[in-house]
């Protein structure tokens, strides 16, 4: 039996607005930080989020409508 391990990468995806995020997303904070979205609330002037960042710290920012936010996945090392 053979084992195979897969490189996990991890990508930048594409350029969103803040509605357009779900909860578990990974993006890039303002802080220059990537974390995956906890929570994504409206607010009057754009939206707060709460997330997670690798140190298991909960962080939030806040963004307005017209913000764009760099989405991260991870992608597989087929070689």
């Amino acid at each position: 039996m053979s084992a195979t391990m897969k490189n996990m990468e991890l990508i930048l995806a594409d350029l969103l607005f803040p509605d357009q995020l779900m909860e578990g997303d990974m993006i890039k904070s303002p802080d220059q930080e990537i974390v995956t979205i906890k929570s994504i609330t409206s607010t009057d002037i754009g939206f707060t989020i709460e997330a997670i960042n690798d140190l298991d710290e909960l962080v939030e920012f806040h963004l307005t409508d017209d913000d764009m936010v760099s989405w991260y996945v991870y992608s597989t090392d087929n070689d």
